[in-house]
């Protein structure tokens, strides 16, 4: 049996697509090497072997910390080699982040180097792990390089199976006739969506049924008839499909997805005070393409209605654009492509 590991993580974004690949790697037996964060909470009951490492994040901002990276970097490479040397696998496959890369580093030669770039721009620890690795996988097509290969974002099948009769049984008190606002911000990043919906909740409940996941640790302290919230949903297809509009963050698994299912969107990008700035070129990307349309999060208390009314106002040439788009769901062909690198390896 071909053996892989896959690896990445720190956020959902290098999470939620190994696990998105999961069901398309049946007949492999899969590893997976991640730190003490929310990957091996993700992992946990897929029957994927779990190996723990300790990861080193680098602090964007100037610190003192930062000088300490390269030596824990080195010491969790050494830790990724010794797993990595007991495993044997015959295809590594990074989704990046700052878990995935000692990984990535420790890769022996014969053994494919497989990656994948969610962003319109590659990150740091792809651009890290570029020199060892046998494809670059991208979701978009603005990274062109030697080794770069543009074929879509990994998707989840399930966002497709989403079933808004059961969304509507969570959802109790909803008000019939208006249209859904489903407002969500990933892993990170929710406080100013959060604060902008509870600001603006009198107004947008006149017009809308408000899903609001607030995050992990932010309970919302609105009671309203046309108000639904958690703080996080493992179902979120089924409230996907529930929903006639969507406020979303920009990152890029989140966008592909709303992208696939054709749901207008407003997107509220990360500033680049928070962020690389990669969200704020992500939604670029499709509002150039006419897919959807963004606002600045520093202004969004303010602005958000008004942005809300024009983006339901252009939904349906925001849909047209959304059909007009290639290279959005590539889970199969990176899947495939991981079973081809395993059959071919020479370790």
């Amino acid at each position: 049996m071909k053996k892989v590991i896959l690896t990445g993580g720190g956020t959902a974004g290098h999470v939620m697509p190994n696990l998105a690949l999961l069901p398309h790697l049946s007949g492999m037996e899969i590893h997976y090497i991640g730190s003490d964060g929310m990957e091996k909470s993700l992992l946990k009951n897929t029957g994927v072997c779990y190996h723990e490492i300790e990861c080193v994040k680098l602090a964007r901002q100037i610190t003192l910390k930062n000088l300490k990276i390269p030596f824990a970097l080195i010491k969790s490479v050494r830790a990724a080699g010794k797993i990595i040397r007991q495993i044997m696998p015959d295809v590594i496959f990074s989704k990046g982040g700052y878990v995935g890369l000692p990984v990535a580093l420790a890769c022996p030669s014969g053994v494919p180097l497989l990656l994948h770039e969610s962003d319109t721009s590659m990150g740091l620890a792809n651009k890290l792990a570029y020199p060892k690795c046998s494809v670059l996988f991208t979701a978009f097509d603005s990274i062109k390089n030697k080794k770069s290969r543009c074929v879509g974002a990994i998707l989840r099948d399930e966002i497709y199976k989403g079933d808004k009769s059961a969304a509507l049984r969570k959802c109790r008190g909803m008000t019939e006739g208006k249209p859904y606002l489903l407002v969500f911000g990933g892993s990170l990043g929710a406080k100013s969506l959060n604060e902008a919906v509870y600001a603006n909740i009198d107004a947008l409940l006149k017009d809308y049924n408000v899903l609001h996941i607030t995050g992990r640790g932010n309970a919302s302290p609105i009671k309203a008839r046309g108000y639904f919230s958690a703080p996080f949903v493992d179902d979120i297809y089924d409230f996907f499909a529930l929903a006639d509009v969507a406020v979303s963050r920009g990152g890029a698994n989140s966008l592909c997805e709303l992208m696939a299912l054709k749901i207008p969107t407003l997107c509220v990008p990360l500033s680049t005070a928070a962020s690389r700035g990669d969200q704020i070129k992500n939604a670029e990307y499709f509002a150039d393409r006419g897919c959807l349309n963004f606002t600045d999060d520093a202004d969004l208390c303010r602005s958000l209605t008004d942005a809300l009314a024009k983006t339901m106002r252009d939904a349906p040439n925001l849909i047209a654009n959304m059909k007009k788009l290639r290279h959005v769901d590539a889970t199969a062909t990176v899947a495939e492509a991981i079973k081809n690198a395993a059959v071919k390896a020479t370790r």
